[in-house]
């Protein structure tokens, strides 16, 4: 410990107003067993080697914070944000991390013997040699979590999530438990997956997927939908009247040359008599000046619906095309 004598953080923490905020503080190795830091803001506080066993740290903010060896055990530390926290080789048994966040934390070689980890969020964090012997696994997320030489004998995994988890030959699981089945990956096995993933990827089926999923992240943005329909709508009404210049001046062009094609005049009619019966769609205020707030509204609301049609398409297509590509 770097900064605080016992004395110093008993004043600390009793005569303090709470929620403490602490962000950056350096407690290593500092005795703090039985101390009420809930709430407590810790964010990549230096606590290595302290003594945190009994603590309250429910809800605390522990974040990026160093536990590295730390002592927590029955530690209350329900719902406490420990993403990225280095908790390698803590000790944790009996803790109650009950809805806790530990995301990409690092508990390589942490003792969480009979630990509460129900409802917790331990996705992509390193388990490498963790010790969770008749922990409570309860609905814990630990997809994509490295549970190579983890031991979980014991433990009541029922509900938790496993898609993706990383194990080895030489992590023990309840003897009941089928990890393949709950979707955890094999050491062995990972070279290959990648490799599919690779061959997935390259395949016509997920590059549509991808280009699907570029226009709807432009279509779903609501000034992006709406700039689309009016480009949109410029690019078809600048056609049509194209259209209507080249039939007109070829019209011109032929009975000035003393050329009579029936035909090409009635398509000319034709168009002309469209345009008669249907100026008032190019009369509306996607195609004009807006002239009012209320034509304005109008015009988002149409463009939104209309966008979001199209998301739509797009949508089903992607996940029609998803489905054939992980075939």
């Amino acid at each position: 410990m770097a900064e605080f004598t016992r004395w110093e953080i008993y004043i600390l923490l009793n005569q303090a107003k709470q929620p403490l905020w602490l962000a950056g503080i350096d407690l290593s190795g500092a005795y703090l067993r039985g101390a009420d830091l809930s709430k407590a803001y810790l964010y990549k506080a230096n606590l290595a080697e302290a003594n945190l066993e009994q603590a309250k740290l429910a809800g605390a903010n522990l974040e990026y914070a160093n536990l590295m060896g730390a002592s927590l055990n029955y530690a209350n530390l329900k719902g406490a944000n420990l993403r990225y926290a280095i908790l390698t080789k803590a000790r944790l048994e009996h803790a109650d991390l009950t809805e806790a966040w530990l995301v990409d934390a690092h508990l390589s070689e942490a003792d969480l013997d009979g630990a509460n980890l129900t409802g917790a969020y331990v996705r992509d964090a390193d388990l490498r040699g963790a010790y969770l012997s008749t922990a409570n696994l309860t609905g814990c997320n630990l997809e994509k979590a490295d549970l190579r030489g983890a031991n979980l004998g014991g433990t009541n995994l029922e509900n938790a999530r496993l898609y993706g988890a990383l194990y080895d030959g030489n992590t023990e699981w309840p003897w009941d438990f089928d990890p393949k089945a709950a979707g955890a990956i094999l050491q062995e096995n990972v070279a290959a997956t990648e490799q599919d993933d690779k061959e997935k990827d390259r395949s016509p089926e997920r590059k549509a997927v991808k280009a699907l999923g570029g226009v709807l992240e432009f279509l779903e943005h609501p000034l992006m939908g709406v700039c689309f329909l009016l480009m949109l709508a410029g690019i078809l009404s600048t056609l049509y009247f194209a259209l209507l210049i080249i039939v007109g001046v070829g019209a011109e062009a032929l009975h000035w040359l003393g050329w009579t094609h029936r035909t090409f005049a009635d398509v000319h009619a034709a168009f002309r008599q469209f345009q008669d019966q249907f100026q008032w769609l190019f009369d509306i205020n996607l195609f004009r000046r807006v002239e009012s707030i209320d034509s304005a509204f109008a015009n988002l609301v149409i463009s939104g619906f209309i966008t979001g049609i199209v998301a739509s398409i797009c949508r089903i297509l992607a996940q029609e095309l998803e489905k054939k590509a992980g075939a």
